[in-house]
C-alpha cells in the first residue's frame, strides 16, 4: 500500500459522471432504386445510417441475454464485449476535434474531465448536481462498430463480422476534486465514494489501454498477455510441463482507497492465475494450436474423459461444457 501525496500546487478539477446504456444496432446502407447501386456522398463514400435493432443491451432496463447464435450475447453486466465497445468509443472520442477524454473499464459508468452532452432544449450545456429526472438529464449518442467475436487486434480479425451498437451516455452528476497549495492531504467534496470509484475506473482503464487482460466480468486482477508473460516469468515457465494445456499467467492488482480525512492510498500487488493455452510447442520448435478434442491425451477442452467410445457421464459433461464456455475457438479446415 502506497500513500499518494499531493504536489505543492493548487489542483482543482471538476469530474463529470455519465450512465452508460448500450443497445444492439444495425447499419442501413442506402441504394439507388433505379440502378440498385449504393448511394455515395460528395467524398465518394457510401451513405449509411445506424439504427437500433432491438431492446437487448448492456446496462439498460429489461436487458436480456440472447441465446441465438445470430446475435451477440447481451447482458446487463460488464463483459468482454462491453469492454471492447467502450474502449473503442474512448479511441473515437480521442480522435475527435477537439479531442475528448473518458475513463471507462467497460462497466455502467464513465467519467470525463469535461462535459460531453448538450441540453438542446435550452441551447446550452446544462450540468447541475441537484436532483433531476432521468428524462431531463442531457444525453448524447454514439454509433460504435467492433468485431463481433474477437478482440480488435486479433490476427484474423478481417475474417470476423462487424457488429454495430448505439451507446447512450446520460449525465449522472459531477464532483470537484481539489487540493490546496501545500496541503498534506487531498480535499474533495462529500462525495468520497464517487471519487474512489472514479479513481478505480481510471486505474482499470489504464490497465485495459496497456492491453492487460481481465478474466472476469468485474475483475480485481488484470493479466499480462502471452509475450509479456513469457518475458516476466520465463524461469517459472521453463520448469513448467510444456505439454499441459494450461499455463500460469502473471497478474497485477491495483486499487485506490480514500479515507474520510482525504488521504489517498494506492494498493498494488502481483498474483498468478491460470489460463488455457492457445499454442503448444511442436516438432522442431514449431507452434501448434491446442485441439479442443485431443485423442492422444483423451481430453475434451482440457478435461480428461474415460473413453471416446462410451457415453460421457452427466457430471463430466457439465464440467466439459463449463470449460468450453471459457474458450475462444479458432477453426481450421484440413484437406
Amino acid at each position: 500500500m502506497f500513500a499518494i501525496k499531493p504536489s505543492n500546487a493548487t489542483i482543482s478539477q471538476k469530474v463529470y459522471m455519465y450512465d452508460v446504456q448500450i443497445q444492439r444496432a444495425k447499419r442501413i446502407v442506402e441504394k439507388d432504386e433505379a440502378t440498385g447501386r449504393f448511394k455515395l456522398d460528395s467524398d465518394g463514400k457510401i451513405i449509411s445510417s445506424v439504427e437500433n435493432a432491438g431492446s437487448a443491451g448492456f446496462f439498460s432496463e429489461g436487458a436480456t441475454t440472447t441465446t441465438s447464435s445470430e446475435e451477440p450475447r447481451m447482458r446487463n453486466r460488464a463483459g468482454p464485449l462491453s469492454r471492447r465497445i467502450l474502449m473503442k468509443l474512448k479511441i473515437m472520442l480521442e480522435n475527435e476535434e477537439p479531442p475528448k477524454l473518458i475513463f471507462t473499464d467497460g462497466t455502467a459508468k464513465v467519467y470525463t474531465p469535461h462535459p460531453l452532452a448538450t441540453d438542446l432544449e435550452h441551447g446550452q450545456q446544462n450540468y447541475s448536481s441537484g436532483p433531476t429526472t432521468q428524462s431531463s438529464k442531457p444525453s448524447i449518442f454514439y454509433d460504435v462498430c467492433v468485431k463481433r467475436d474477437c478482440e480488435e487486434d486479433f490476427e484474423d480479425k478481417d475474417l470476423v463480422q462487424n457488429a454495430w451498437f448505439k451507446v447512450q451516455l446520460t449525465f449522472a452528476g459531477d464532483f470537484d476534486f481539489t487540493v490546496a497549495d501545500g496541503a498534506s492531504s487531498w480535499t474533495t467534496t462529500s462525495k468520497l465514494e464517487e471519487v474512489a470509484q472514479c479513481l478505480n475506473v481510471a486505474i482499470r482503464n489504464s490497465l485495459l489501454a496497456a492491453s492487460m487482460m481481465p478474466f472476469r466480468s468485474s475483475p480485481r486482477m488484470f493479466y499480462f498477455r502471452a509475450d509479456a508473460n513469457q518475458d516476466l516469468i520465463r524461469r517459472v515457465l521453463k520448469n513448467f510441463n510444456k505439454e499441459k494445456t494450461i499455463t500460469p499467467v502473471l497478474g497485477v492488482v491495483q486499487a485506490a482507497r480514500m479515507t474520510g480525512a482525504g488521504e489517498l492510498f494506492l494498493i498494488a500487488d502481483f498474483g498468478l492465475g491460470w489460463a488455457q493455452r492457445e499454442m503448444l510447442d511442436g516438432v522442431n520448435g514449431q507452434k501448434v494450436r491446442v485441439r479442443v478434442l485431443d485423442e492422444k491425451a483423451s481430453t475434451i477442452a482440457g478435461i480428461r474423459v474415460p473413453s471416446f467410445r462410451k457415453r460421457i457421464p452427466d457430471n463430466l459433461r457439465s464440467t466439459i461444457e463449463s470449460s468450453l464456455k471459457k474458450m475462444s475457438f479458432h477453426i481450421e479446415f484440413e484437406w
